[in-house]
């Protein structure tokens, strides 16, 4: 019986002898068939290989087109998933729709959507059908992020008027970056701030390819749900109290009481027990950064303690007092994307 294509592959990974030709024709074709336990088995066993050198063979894999609408196809169910699981409804969501690939020199659209209908409902229904007045001052902040990528505008801004909005930005291929190459997914992001708090993200993959690709507008573009943060836990100097406290009392009245966790010891608990908790109920660590911020010893003892955690990949510093440059963050933090926020 002729072996199948797989178990050639997986010969051959004993061998040394591989070729790439065969390796892009068995993924494509489990990718297409969304065959995952195949994929898995395939990786598991490159994976358990003593020679480290087909880590560049799993690379040229990931770089394939299609292997980056599997992830997409992937992702946009499980995200879709969340809509139908029966779970209680967030008081805020946010949806972003995206091209799956893009040209140089071509513009793409990314849509956003943020919509509260829980939350509008509950005021309605609370105030005898009428939209809540409070909401309408509230700005919500969209910022979009992606390796290789500019937005047109760089972020977008509003104010609560009912219980759902939609906004677009207008995204080009930008190779200002030296060596910077195409033909491979890039990661980003959607950032989501309500009064300078942020509130929730929603992570993105697109093909960056070389070429022409006029069609590929075309092509049904990738739609990602994303619920808020469970929490915040919010770290800013106490000169600044005033200003941010006036932000996270803001929040809380959409997202819910202690949404926030300011870092100020509840009853019975001091500064250690409250970071634990902030570690148990928050998924971000919001350092509002400034010049008090920087001289700050109780605003470095919490940042310093989530580096420990190991939870910098959830850490979102904002500033509002330009230049940046004149309180520049420590050399642990500086890596970190500061987002300036109009406060």
């Amino acid at each position: 019986m002729r072996r199948s294509i797989v178990e050639q592959l997986l010969q051959l990974l004993g061998t040394g002898k591989i070729e790439w030709n065969d390796v892009q024709s068995f993924i494509t074709g489990q990718l297409q068939a969304k065959n995952i336990e195949a994929i898995s088995a395939f990786f598991s066993k490159i994976a358990q290989h003593k020679d480290r050198s087909l880590n560049k063979l799993v690379d040229r894999i990931v770089r394939l087109p299609e292997w980056s609408d599997f992830v997409l196809d992937l992702r946009e169910e499980v995200s879709v998933a969340k809509l139908d699981a029966g779970e209680p409804e967030p008081p805020v969501q946010f949806l972003v729709s995206f091209p799956r690939r893009m040209y140089p020199g071509l513009e793409a659209t990314m849509m956003v959507h943020v919509y509260a209908p829980r939350y509008y409902r509950e005021q309605s229904e609370d105030g005898g059908g009428e939209p809540p007045v409070e909401t309408a001052g509230r700005q919500v902040v969209i910022t979009p992020k992606l390796q290789g990528c500019e937005f047109s505008p760089r972020s977008r801004s509003f104010q609560w008027r009912n219980d759902s909005r939609k906004v677009s930005f207008q995204m080009i291929i930008s190779t200002r970056q030296p060596n910077f190459k195409l033909d491979r997914p890039r990661p980003g992001r959607v950032s989501f701030f309500m009064e300078s708090v942020a509130v929730g993200e929603v992570g993105l993959q697109v093909y960056l390819a070389s070429g022409e690709g006029k069609s590929e507008l075309h092509q049904k573009p990738v739609k990602l749900v994303a619920n808020p943060y469970r929490g915040v836990f919010a770290s800013y100097a106490l000169e600044d109290r005033d200003a941010v406290d006036a932000m996270i009392e803001s929040v809380d009245a959409v997202l819910g009481d202690h949404y926030v966790y300011s870092g100020k010891p509840r009853p019975g608990k001091n500064w250690r027990e409250e970071l634990g908790d902030m570690f148990n109920h928050s998924e971000v660590f919001q350092l509002f950064w400034t010049p008090n911020a920087r001289k700050s010893e109780k605003v470095k003892r919490e940042w310093t303690q989530v580096l420990q955690c190991k939870k910098a990949c959830l850490i979102r510093p904002v500033y509002w007092i330009e230049p940046l440059r004149n309180y520049p963050p420590p050399r642990e933090l500086e890596r970190l994307p500061f987002v300036h926020m109009d406060i």
